[in-house]
């Protein structure tokens, strides 16, 4: 065997090698990609549950009840707190809104949301908050949105918040 033969197989097993590489690291791009796309759906699922949760504390409770049914009676600290609180569910909706369309967030889990904030955007307060403060969202967001077409929503035992 002469060494030209030999610098053949040489590249051979080298070509080989680098396409075994290659392979390699295609699935784990796969592979982060598909944790990537977890991950974000799991910290938005968190955060959603989080800031929902709010909702039963009974003093938050009280108060999106009270500015529900005559939001002009409620105080400004009230008014203050009902702010915040759908203003920390719409940021939530706005990432998700962002993570969708960067492809991390399933259209499956994006539709049921967003089935899920059309209704909360029926209540006289979401859709009084978000006339007041949509101006701070992005505008794509801001967009869709307003295309959104509000589904009834409802609490057992209260007709509407």
């Amino acid at each position: 065997m002469d060494w030209d033969a030999i610098g053949a197989i040489g590249e051979l097993i080298g070509a080989i090698a680098v396409f075994g590489s290659l392979i390699f690291l295609g699935l784990q791009i796969k592979s982060q990609n598909r944790e990537s796309r977890f991950i974000a759906l799991h910290e938005i699922s968190e955060a959603f549950r989080d800031s929902i949760s709010q909702s039963v504390d009974p003093a938050i409770a009280e108060i999106l009840v009270k500015a529900g049914q005559d939001y002009d009676s409620a105080s400004d600290s009230e008014k203050l707190v009902v702010t915040g609180f759908v203003q920390r569910v719409m940021r939530v909706w706005e990432e998700s809104f962002h993570q969708h369309q960067q492809g991390r967030l399933p259209d499956s889990i994006w539709d049921v949301m967003t089935s899920q904030y059309a209704a909360l955007m029926d209540s006289p307060i979401f859709l009084r908050v978000w006339q007041s403060r949509k101006a701070y969202y992005d505008p794509a967001f801001q967009e869709f949105v307003d295309s959104i077409q509000a589904t009834p929503y409802s609490v057992p035992g209260i007709d509407r918040y």
